[in-house]
């Protein structure tokens, strides 16, 4: 995902979701760290009821928590959207397994750390603003 014009003029920010971190790219081809600090979230692990299923096993027969542990989940960056008034750069999160419905959320990344801006989304992979900065269109 690549973001024009962002910090700088002639500039991208590149969000680079394998490594959690958005970074600019100057005209020159230099690189730097515009943010890396997408932190964990704690999400309880639901239970599959393996049993039942043609499995037939408990999930911690299979390496999985039981259902209830509260496991980490590192969300991934996975859209940029720079706000037209005001300058916001939002990026949304796709969560980690177990993909806690309502766990997901949008992050406002404009001071280079991320601070959760709107949350309550299952999963969000992407974030455009009109021109008028009146909506924001999730996908």
């Amino acid at each position: 995902m690549l973001l024009a014009d962002y910090p700088l003029p002639n500039a991208l920010a590149v969000l680079d979701p394998g490594a959690n971190t958005i970074l600019s790219v100057d005209e020159n081809g230099a690189i730097s760290v515009l943010v890396s600090d997408f932190p964990d979230q704690l999400q309880a692990m639901p239970d599959l009821q393996l049993e039942q299923s043609p499995i037939g096993a408990p999930q911690t027969a299979l390496g999985l928590p039981l259902g209830g542990a509260q496991i980490p989940s590192q969300p991934v960056p996975s859209g940029v959207s720079l706000r037209p008034s005001g300058g916001a750069l939002w990026v949304t999160e796709l969560t980690g397994l177990p993909f806690v419905v309502g766990s997901a959320r949008i992050v406002d990344v404009s001071t280079g750390s991320a601070q959760p801006y709107l949350g309550g989304f299952t999963t969000v992979i992407d974030i455009e603003h009109d021109i008028d900065d009146a909506t924001y269109v999730l996908e």
